[in-house]
């Protein structure tokens, strides 16, 4: 595949260390991957309550259609951990410095009102992980005509890892968890980090909650009558729980744990990007998931093997509109577009700063933290470790494995697997939440596995399941409802 991302790398803030200007990229795919939206992004936080009646704060990452007019004089975001520029230890441990730069994204721009009402599109991230490991795909989304959520999940989310990391570190309790607690001493390694269950349980009821509220931003340009919700494993977990719930069953086998979630409504399509384990898969009703749903998952996926979602998927009943598609050579989170960007900007922090403690957290996550899940070795480009700065030697002693030309990636390029989940979802979404229609879910294109096989060499395998309603053409392979 080409390198189309290599030059994206991306607002890196290096001068203090590197003596070289703020580094930005031209646009990484062609126009053909994008819609005829320009997009607008902002930043929003709310304040809610949680499960056990903790303070939970909830930051949100937005994208949406941006006025033209407006966008044409507006200043490019950054998309930033929270804990960007926070003080930590002067002369011992610097700030964090690492910061992205949006592809096209513009920052409080407004919103387009030329155009119908926007559907919302609500992406929910992997354990411990932050909407800006997936901005590039939710920027292209939202200039296809979507206004997209995606939050800093409370207790779930990398800053809180680190945070727990640092005060760790540093013997004390340097920092608060986001939440405002404060680590007693002694106390547990993980403290900011919720136990699962609460996790998932809270995941749901701040999916309600954005639901609830975006029209405050957005007002009468947003529809939360018809929401889709997009999630990477653990948020794969929220997007099912969110369709089917999670709650006790007649003939439950014993032991099986359950979150206290009941399905809302309001969401009429889920789209999932790996899955959680075989365990916790079985704590969502998927028999009980009436909406459509669309599963992708890797053939590489060494966390959770694409069985699990092979499991799952035939738990949904074939009533449901409901398909599965496999991509050849696709790791568990390969998905996370902006981590090729991570990969260059952090190293290149941390091989010329050795106070950058928390960048050097970031090449821990990236290598070390779960080996099952891929790196960038895996499906970053070589030219990504060479440029603009070149980190292949320092990323080579890190990860243990050499940095060439010749052994990098070792897999599917994640712009590959960008571009082909970009398109799965919109075939997808455009159809499930369109108000102006009543004739079901198209099987066609992307949705059609005669099609998607014959159209796309990186797709192992795809099984769809038409519901009665549903538009299904002959000869696609779909399994069509009986009449």
């Amino acid at each position: 595949m080409s390198s189309r991302m290599s030059n994206a790398f991306l607002g890196i803030t290096l001068a203090a260390w590197l003596m070289m200007p703020d580094l930005s990229a031209a646009n990484t795919n062609s126009a053909s991957d994008w819609g005829q939206f320009e997009v607008g992004f902002k930043e929003i936080d709310l304040s809610l309550t949680g499960s056990l009646g903790e303070a939970r704060p909830l930051h949100l990452m937005v994208w949406y259609p941006a006025d033209v007019k407006d966008y044409r004089s507006g200043s490019a975001a950054y998309y930033r951990p929270l804990l960007y520029g926070v003080p930590l230890v002067p002369g011992k441990w610097d700030a964090m410095t690492l910061q992205i730069q949006p592809e096209r994204a513009r920052d409080s721009v407004s919103v387009d009102r030329t155009r119908p009402t926007f559907q919302l599109l609500i992406f929910s991230p992997a354990k411990a992980c932050d909407p800006y490991n997936y901005v590039f795909t939710l920027e292209r989304m939202a200039s296809l005509g979507y206004i997209v959520v995606s939050p800093f999940l409370n207790g779930d989310n990398q800053d809180d890892r680190r945070i727990d990391f640092i005060n760790l570190q540093a013997g004390k309790t340097l920092l608060k968890c986001l939440d405002g607690a404060v680590k007693p001493q002694p106390g547990p390694a993980q403290f900011c980090i919720d136990p699962m269950p609460r996790s998932m349980t809270n995941r749901q009821r701040d999916v309600g909650k954005i639901i609830d509220r975006i029209g405050i931003y957005f007002s009468s340009r947003v529809d939360v009558s018809r929401v889709g919700i997009i999630g990477q494993s653990r948020g794969s977990m929220t997007a099912l729980a969110a369709a089917g719930g999670s709650s006790p069953r007649p003939g439950d086998p014993a032991g099986r744990v359950t979150w206290g979630i009941t399905p809302d409504p309001r969401v009429l399509g889920v789209m999932t990007m790996a899955t959680g384990t075989a365990v916790n898969m079985l704590s969502v009703n998927m028999e009980q998931i009436t909406v459509p749903t669309l599963m992708v998952v890797g053939t590489k996926d060494g966390m959770n093997h694409f069985s699990i979602a092979q499991a799952s998927f035939a738990r949904i009943p074939e009533s449901t509109p409901k398909a599965l598609v496999m991509i050849e050579g696709a790791h568990h989170r390969v998905y996370g577009d902006t981590y090729c960007a991570q990969a260059q900007v952090a190293a290149a922090i941390d091989q010329s700063n050795p106070r950058a403690i928390l960048e050097d957290d970031v090449m821990f996550n990236l290598y070390r933290a779960s080996p099952a899940s891929g790196s960038p070795l895996d499906w970053c480009p070589y030219d990504n470790f060479v440029n603009p700065v070149d980190v292949t030697a320092f990323t080579s002693a890190y990860a243990g494995k050499p940095v060439t030309p010749d052994t990098v990636p070792t897999s599917l390029e994640s712009t590959e697997v960008m571009r082909l989940t970009t398109e799965l979802a919109v075939t997808f979404f455009d159809t499930v939440l369109d108000k102006n229609t009543n004739d079901g879910l198209h099987f066609t294109r992307y949705l059609a596995p005669k099609f998607l096989l014959h159209h796309e060499g990186d797709i192992r395998s795809a099984e769809a399941f038409a519901g009665s309603e549903d538009i299904c053409p002959e000869g696609q392979d779909i399994q069509c409802a009986q009449d």
